[in-house]
């Protein structure tokens, strides 16, 4: 049985059925453009990543900067729900999936399969790179979709840091195959 928040199940993602990639698919790491991929696409198919771990060769991990990912999920849901009065906590307190840490959408992932981990940094550009690095040409291209509008540009950086604690482990922790943090 795989843990679900909300509406998105513990290691999904997309499958490349010719290359056997998998690229993990996280809240607020452009899991809206591989949706896109998938349904657009006859070789990337929406699967869970335990289903076909024996076939996956590479699995692809996106991470975000959480203070980044923090204001799009953030502004996201002022833009989406209409909030005329909006409070922060009553996020939290219905656990948004857009704000639980990236890392409670990998962990049984990088436990089980660290060994087939690549990481890459997200930015504008991370389709193009994991392209060139699996010889993926089909990514190249790829919409960048529900990008939300900015209401909110800045929050307290240090909150984030504590709230986001494991995941800022987890990006100084790893080895990117794109440039990393600055």
């Amino acid at each position: 049985m795989h843990l679900i928040y909300g509406s998105h199940e513990r290691g999904i993602g997309i499958y490349n059925i010719e290359n056997n990639v998998f690229i993990l698919s996280v809240p607020r790491v452009a899991s809206d453009t591989l949706r896109y991929i998938a349904n657009n696409s006859d070789i990337w198919i929406h699967e869970n990543v335990f289903n076909v771990v024996d076939e996956v060769s590479t699995i692809v991990v996106m991470l975000r900067d959480p203070y980044d990912r923090f204001l799009s999920a953030l502004n996201m849901r002022i833009f989406t729900k209409n909030h005329n009065t909006f409070f922060i906590n009553q996020l939290f307190d219905k656990c948004d999936l857009h704000f639980l840490n990236q890392y409670a959408y990998m962990d049984h992932v990088q436990r089980t399969l660290s060994n087939k981990i690549a990481y890459f940094y997200f930015n504008d550009a991370v389709f193009a790179e994991i392209a060139e690095v699996y010889n993926l040409n089909e990514l190249v291209d790829a919409p960048r979709l529900n990008t939300s509008k900015k209401f909110i540009y800045h929050v307290d950086k240090h909150k984030i840091k504590e709230m986001y604690k494991q995941d800022y482990n987890l990006i100084h922790s790893v080895n990117f195959k794109n440039r990393g943090p600055q």
